[in-house]
């Protein structure tokens, strides 16, 4: 388990606190460019829905997620998904809820890796 550096790092006056913040990144190669856009339309898809309380079948670890980004490399192949936590419990639970999914068609891509962090910094420069 790691423990947050909280009020050790970021900008701003020595008082300000950091909030604790922790990220999966999982990574798939592979992918065409139509699997990439058609995997965005269902990611935006579950967000909508998530946001309007309906979650339907998604697993319920899946509701731990603070925040996600999506990076692609259409030309590559190469999509890196993002999913921000508010605790270390959270990111486990999320961790432990998409281990148990992979995209939905083989043009999508194959998952290659997925490593956790703790965000140290995340700041907005403008």
């Amino acid at each position: 388990m790691r423990g947050p550096l909280r009020g050790r790092l970021g900008f701003g006056p020595p008082t300000r606190e950091v909030i604790a913040l922790f990220v999966r990144v999982a990574r798939f190669e592979g992918a065409e460019p139509s699997g990439i856009v058609a995997e965005i339309g269902r990611t935006k898809e579950g967000i909508a829905a998530a946001k309007r309380g309906e979650w339907g079948d998604m697993p319920d670890g899946l509701k731990r997620i603070a925040r996600h980004v999506t990076l692609i490399d259409a030309a590559r192949g190469t999509v890196l998904d993002l999913n921000f936590c508010e605790t270390d419990a959270d990111l486990r639970a999320v961790d432990d809820a998409l281990n148990g999914m992979s995209p939905l068609a083989d043009s999508s891509g194959r998952r290659m890796s997925v490593e956790t962090f703790e965000v140290a910094i995340d700041e907005t420069m403008r």
